[in-house]
């Protein structure tokens, strides 16, 4: 598809079933983020970034460098089991939904307090 932004982003994302990311070095997971606040669950590669870091039972399945040969049964897996699906999309969502602006923001600021009161 190329480079997509705004409602041809948001477009592509409704369209798919399944998000996969299979790239070994990722910079901010953004791409990852989108689709999850989209609803799509994910199968990502294990990188150090992003991907990495979110804990199981969030809408995105983390596969090592020697699982790549399962990668289509578990995209399969996630369209086949609508239950699954839709339990796998609204978990994304919740994850990325707290990860919002006004859920960090404070926790930083109480964070950076700490050390401006020692």
């Amino acid at each position: 598809t190329g480079f997509l932004k705004g409602d041809e982003l948001l477009a592509a994302y409704q369209q798919a079933d399944v998000f996969v990311q299979l790239s070994k070095v990722e910079t901010f997971g953004l791409t990852l983020l989108e689709a999850m606040a989209s609803g799509l669950p994910a199968v990502v590669l294990r990188s150090r970034g992003f991907a990495g870091m979110i804990p199981p039972g969030n809408g995105v399945e983390v596969l090592e460098e020697g699982e790549l040969s399962s990668l289509a049964d578990r995209c399969v897996a996630f369209v086949a089991n609508p239950e699954r699906h839709r339990h796998s999309s609204r978990k994304a969502r919740e994850y990325v939904q707290q990860l919002s602006a006004d859920n960090v923001l404070p926790k930083f600021v109480e964070f950076h307090r700490c050390f401006v009161q020692q």
